[in-house]
């Protein structure tokens, strides 16, 4: 029964999936904002209904419920509690459903944390936070210990980086106007 509530529940995630792409997306291209707010519930609806059929395989695999074809498949009763847990995403079906959730996360984190002043008079979407940063010349600490406790550090390697990075701009910048400068 589980199982076959986890399955009604990724239907329903696939069709707020559908709805969050289509209805947001005519919506800015009418200028309709009633249409564009559909993302927003649509995308914590789908991340819920995601968790919710994820939990429901979880469940399938930590009860040995073997009417599960991908249960019987890769488990068994006599294993241990932590690797019936880590077995629902060691198989394919698993491992997708969790990407399906992760990625319905994100949505709903942009959802949540993009606000309505975060579009532009087209009905745009501008991102004015950062989820997650990462660029070129960012290094750890620790590997910059390391990196000089073996002796391979290089005071100049963004130095390097910024010349590489100086050479591409003057390209792009020649195929627009033709002078580098």
């Amino acid at each position: 029964m589980i199982a076959e509530l986890g399955h009604y529940l990724l239907i329903l995630a696939f069709g707020l999936a559908l709805i969050q792409a289509f209805f947001p997306m005519v919506g800015a291209a009418r200028g309709d904002g009633r249409m564009m707010m559909l993302g927003q519930p649509a995308a914590f609806g789908q991340f819920l209904f995601a968790l919710l059929a994820f939990l429901a395989l979880t469940y399938s695999y930590l009860v040995s419920d073997f009417s599960v074809r991908v249960v019987a498949s890769n488990s068994h009763s006599l294993k241990p509690m932590l690797y019936k847990i880590s077995g629902v995403w060691g198989n394919h079906e698993g491992s997708l459903l969790l990407w399906v959730m992760f990625l319905a996360l994100f949505g709903a984190m942009v959802a949540y944390f993009g606000h309505h002043d975060a579009l532009n008079e087209a009905g745009v979407f501008i991102a004015s936070r950062v989820l997650a940063k990462h660029d070129e010349n960012y290094m750890p600490k620790e590997v910059i210990d390391s990196l000089k406790k073996r002796g391979q550090w290089q005071q100049d390697a963004t130095e390097i980086n910024n010349l590489g990075q100086q050479d591409a701009t003057e390209i792009n910048n020649l195929g627009k106007d033709g002078d580098p400068s």
